[in-house]
């Protein structure tokens, strides 16, 4: 049930990212790049590239690619509870399958999930496509567990026509990210 709950509110988040409010904090960002901001003390650096628009109306550290364009990303984090999986794979194959229960026609990526890592440290990806409201999405999570106690969530959800025109920001976006 934790899990469903915590799917529903990514996915929530990823797809209400409606309405900006700016974030220029550029402390050590990396060339092109803003910092994202958060009320929480973040236990990471997160940056976006300049055109980027911060969403401070979620609760979650978000920002979306333009006003005409809906892309996002969001940043989530939730305690792991070692009851519901014995290992980060098994966390995230569980996950897949709640995933597969929330969208008409989820199609799961051929490589998914596939090793990664999250400013070094082991995590998974998963891409996978899923019809909500009629419209086809499609997502990219990045699911890494830090200190054998957070699960971090990247999520990266577009349209399924534009997922491609944004795969260098949000690769560089991936690239930069640090845990403090």
């Amino acid at each position: 049930m934790k899990k469903a709950v915590a799917l529903l509110m990514i996915l929530a988040m990823s797809l209400t990212l409606l309405c900006g409010c700016g974030g220029d904090s550029t402390a050590q960002a990396p060339e092109g790049m803003k910092a994202l901001e958060s009320t929480d003390k973040l236990e990471y650096n997160i940056y976006v590239p300049y055109g980027w628009t911060q969403d401070l109306s979620t609760g979650a550290v978000s920002a979306y690619a333009g006003s005409s364009d809906l892309s996002s990303i969001v940043m989530t984090q939730y305690t792991y509870d070692t009851q519901e999986a014995k290992d980060l794979l098994e966390y995230t194959n569980n996950y897949t399958e709640e995933l597969s229960k929330t969208f008409t026609d989820f199609k799961l990526a051929e490589d998914s999930p596939l090793g990664t890592t999250l400013d070094g440290l082991p995590a998974y990806k998963i891409e996978y496509t899923g019809k909500l409201a009629g419209k086809e999405y499609k997502f990219m999570q990045v699911i890494c567990l830090k200190g054998g106690a957070t699960i971090y969530f990247f999520t990266y959800t577009s349209l399924s026509t534009v997922y491609d025109s944004h795969l260098d920001d949000v690769n560089k976006i991936l690239d930069n990210f640090d845990f403090k």
